[in-house]
């Protein structure tokens, strides 16, 4: 089969392109440091590093990052191309993420069966098969796991629950935007306008109402839910998203050069943000909720700062080589 045959075969949904095929969003070195922050951060607290307390906030950083990364990514390839080809967006995805899992699940099996009792092995197990389905967040949540407790990092598969939270949102997050981005008539005519307001305000409305389920979670007996379950995490990933799609601010024009001096300093205000909740919050933080905010706009406030602009201090602290190379080994390494 040829590769033109092969192409026309495969799933994808067709749009009016915004613009030209050749066109494509440029590489942003700074996400890749955003990313070793937020994975340096996990592993550092998980270690019991004195100063990073709040460490487990990197996972609301991978969060906010990957909202902003694939909503990025999805809308520019519909704008760029007038399609969306699901199979090859799920197809990278697992090429990603499918191999490092496995190599993960099965180490685990074979230590837990030489070094385990009976008892937590069956423990491990249904772990271990909750995990292979990316369900392992639903499998914490449903026996009440307290993430921040001690006893609970007995349990070598505990940081899998972010990993299908990641893997649930790849599912559904394309659907989202396609629906907020063409509307829901797409349905049934085919090809429309697209519009990148109609996607904002749908993620707006996914943010608020998700975040209104966390907080309400909260101040019930069902936190566990509130940390571990999809939905109420959603709000992450949608803010996220929000900051992918806003538009540059331009605030300072000195000498008819436009300049964005306020974005940059807000970049440093998101960065500061991150690292100050990782060193102040604690076990005893109630987590998430209003003191998810901190790390999530901090987060969107980092990326933001790198959206256009020349080289600036923020992004060569972002682009250090070894926070980098910690960023691009994130996946595999947590």
């Amino acid at each position: 089969m040829s590769n033109e045959t092969a192409e026309s075969h495969r799933p994808a949904l067709a749009f009016q392109p915004l613009r030209t095929p050749g066109e494509r969003p440029p590489f942003r070195a700074d996400i890749e440091g955003v990313r070793g922050i937020a994975v340096l951060l996990v592993v550092l607290y998980h270690a019991g590093v004195p100063g990073f307390s709040g460490g487990y906030v990197g996972v609301d950083v991978f969060f906010a990052l990957s909202g902003y990364l694939i909503t990025g990514i999805l809308v520019a390839e519909v704008e760029r191309t007038g399609r969306l080809d699901l199979a090859r967006f799920y197809a990278r995805r697992a090429r990603r993420l499918l191999p490092a899992a496995a190599v993960l699940l099965l180490a685990t099996t074979v230590f837990a069966s030489v070094f385990y009792s009976p008892l937590e092995q069956q423990g491990i197990a249904r772990t271990a098969l909750a995990t292979a389905a990316y369900v392992s967040n639903m499998h914490f949540a449903a026996g009440a796991t307290d993430y921040l407790a001690a006893d609970a990092e007995t349990n070598p598969l505990l940081h899998t629950w972010s990993l299908a939270v990641e893997e649930q949102f790849y599912l559904g997050w394309p659907l989202l935007v396609l629906v907020g981005l063409v509307g829901v008539p797409w349905l049934r005519r085919g090809r429309l306008a697209l519009s990148r307001r109609r996607l904002a305000w749908t993620m707006g409305a996914v943010a608020v109402t998700t975040f209104a389920l966390t907080v309400v979670l909260m101040g019930t007996y069902r936190t566990h839910w509130a940390f571990f379950a999809s939905p109420p995490r959603a709000w992450e990933f949608a803010v996220g998203g929000l900051g992918a799609l806003l538009p540059r601010v331009r605030v300072l024009a000195v000498r008819g050069a436009e300049s964005e001096i306020g974005t940059r300093v807000l970049g440093w205000v998101g960065l500061v943000a991150i690292v100050g909740a990782s060193a102040l919050y604690t076990a005893r933080t109630s987590f998430p909720g209003w003191a998810a905010l901190a790390p999530v706009v901090g987060t969107v406030l980092a990326l933001r700062a790198g959206v256009g602009q020349p080289t600036t201090a923020l992004s060569r602290s972002l682009e250090w080589r070894p926070l980098r190379e910690a960023g691009r080994l994130s996946y595999s390494w947590y």
